[in-house]
């Protein structure tokens, strides 16, 4: 069975899951936990918004790149996509998905990052379309 924890990244309405789920958020003390825990998992998600409006993306991804088993890495809207894809090429165990897939563990995981549809409508945010 594949052991995975799942990277909740972004603004969270309180939600909560059964299983191992967290908030991340530009917070560096989480971002060291995840990375903690990392050690416990076959595989990681990180499914948006490692920014937050654009801004410190590098706050959270320079933690993560310590993680020890691949990290599927989803951009959110306030992710700069091009330059979210540019880090996880820089950093061995992160793996950048948008339209694409990669198998880890006989699992195939699918990616496709940003905001669908396009809500809003801010200089940082990225959109697709329908």
């Amino acid at each position: 069975m594949l052991a995975f924890l799942l990277i909740f990244v972004g603004e969270s309405d309180g939600i909560s899951f059964d299983g191992i789920a967290t908030f991340l958020t530009r917070d560096r003390v989480i971002a060291q936990r995840i990375v903690a825990a990392s050690a416990d998992a076959d595989v990681l998600v990180g499914a948006g918004d490692f920014a937050m409006r654009g801004i410190g993306l590098s706050d959270t991804l320079d933690i993560l790149k310590g993680v020890r088993v691949p990290l599927i890495v989803v951009s959110g809207n306030h992710d700069n996509s091009k330059e979210l894809r540019q880090a996880c090429e820089a950093a061995s165990m992160l793996r950048y998905l948008d339209g694409d897939g990669a198998t880890f563990g006989g699992v195939t995981f699918f990616g496709i990052g940003r905001e669908i549809p396009f809500q809003k409508n801010a200089p940082w945010s990225e959109s697709y379309s329908e």
